[in-house]
Order: structure tokens, then C-alpha cells, then sequence
């Protein structure tokens, strides 16, 4: 009898101590999961965080926006080609002897006696010779300030719009600033070096900024243009 009821207590005990061990297991469980997250996550957090400074290099480096790299990168590569495009031609020198011809064809010239600049006819003669100069010397390139000595002396000038020969030395005269317009593919000033055959603008460098023009024979500086009227090729007199 005696036994009977230990058994019977026995087993009233055994599943009281089952049951209260489950919950206990479930709590272990629950602290255990957040750890095996956490020790998951950190290294990869650790790993994003360690890689900031490498994208940020690779790709930050340039603050400015992907249109003006773009254009950037454009303007060089188009002065690269201009200069290798140049160095196989006879670029003009400061102190060489040049003819300036306007849109008309006809050549710009001195005149014999008077200070007049005209530009009377297609003939490579004496008077339409110019000899171009740069403080500094060596090549010209576009947006250089040069000045121009005729055949007798003098250099030409611009006194209001008037265009004449200024009988002074080059210190007393403004000479001009030599322009070749903007890149048509860029849009942008150009500074590449001058050639002979190439289109020039001559602006006055004074006050005014007004460039030369050919009207029929006479030679003038009336506009802050770059126009039709406005163009001169320079070229090389022949031998």
C-alpha cells in the first residue's frame, strides 16, 4: 500500500518537473537569439562602414556635376588635337612678315605719304606687308595682344574708329587683341595657336573693344562684333 502511494507520488512529481523546466529552456532561447543576430550584423556594419572611404574616393573625388566633367574632359581633348593638329604647320612667330587680307579679298595696306589704312587691291605688294609683333616674342596664339608695323615704320592704331598708322614707338600703342572666335564644338573661347590661314578678328585694345572692319576700300573699327566684315585671314607672303 505504502509503495503503491510512492509511486503514485512519484509520478504526480515527475511531469510537475517537466513542465516547470519548459518555460526556462524558452527564456534561454529567446536572450540566445539576439546575440547570434548581433554577432551576425556587427561585421557586416563594420565591413559597410570600412568601405565609405573607397566610394567615396572612387566616385567623389569630383564634386562637380557629370555634365560639366563631361564638358571638361571635351575642351581638353579638343586643345590636345588642336596642338598635335598645329605642330605639323607653320605657325606664326612674333617678328614675321604677314599679309592681312579682308573678306572682300583684297589685301589691308599702308599708305604711301599719308597715315591711311585701306584695303585697296588682291596684290602682295610692299604696303600690304606687316610685320607682327608680341611683347615677349616667340609663337602667337589667339587672344595674344600683338601689334602690327608697316612697311615704313609706325604701327597700326585705332583713334576713335579711325584706323591709322601711329608713327610712335610699340610702348605708345595699344596694339590689338588677335581673336579666332569660339570653338564651334565647344562653344568656348579660343585660344589655340595661329597659323598661317587662319580667319582672325583684330579687336583695338582700348576703351572701346571695337574691332576692324573692311567696307569697300576703307578699314575701320565701328563694332564690338565678330561678323562678316569683321574677318581677315592672315596668310604668308610668297618668296
Amino acid at each position: 500500500m505504502v509503495v503503491l502511494r510512492s509511486q503514485q507520488a512519484a509520478r504526480r512529481k515527475g511531469p510537475a518537473t517537466s513542465s516547470s523546466a519548459t518555460p526556462t529552456a524558452r527564456h534561454s532561447l529567446s536572450l540566445f537569439l539576439p546575440v547570434l543576430l548581433l554577432l551576425l550584423v556587427v561585421p557586416v556594419l563594420c565591413f559597410m562602414v570600412a568601405s565609405l572611404p573607397f566610394v567615396s574616393g572612387s566616385f567623389g573625388s569630383d564634386s562637380r556635376p557629370a555634365a560639366g566633367r563631361n564638358r571638361a574632359v571635351a575642351v581638353s581633348m579638343e586643345a590636345a588635337k588642336k596642338t598635335a593638329f598645329t605642330q605639323g604647320q607653320d605657325r606664326v612667330k612674333s617678328g614675321d612678315q604677314v599679309l592681312l587680307m579682308g573678306h572682300l579679298g583684297n589685301y589691308i595696306n599702308a599708305e604711301p605719304g599719308v597715315d591711311y589704312v585701306k584695303s585697296r587691291a588682291p596684290i602682295q605688294a610692299d604696303r600690304s606687308i606687316w610685320t607682327i609683333e608680341k611683347i615677349g616674342g616667340g609663337p602667337i596664339s589667339a587672344q595674344d595682344i600683338v601689334y602690327l608695323q608697316g612697311y615704313r615704320g609706325g604701327y597700326m592704331d585705332v583713334q576713335g574708329d579711325m584706323v591709322r598708322i601711329k608713327m610712335a614707338d610699340k610702348p605708345r600703342c595699344n596694339g590689338f587683341v588677335l581673336t579666332k572666335g569660339n570653338d564651334p564644338k565647344t562653344s568656348l573661347t579660343d585660344y589655340s595657336p595661329l597659323v598661317y590661314g587662319d580667319i582672325i578678328y583684330l579687336r583695338a585694345n582700348g576703351e572701346r573693344n571695337t574691332y576692324l572692319d573692311v567696307e569697300g576700300q576703307d578699314v575701320r573699327a565701328r563694332w564690338p562684333d565678330e561678323g562678316k566684315w569683321q574677318v581677315i585671314t592672315i596668310q604668308k607672303p610668297e618668296a
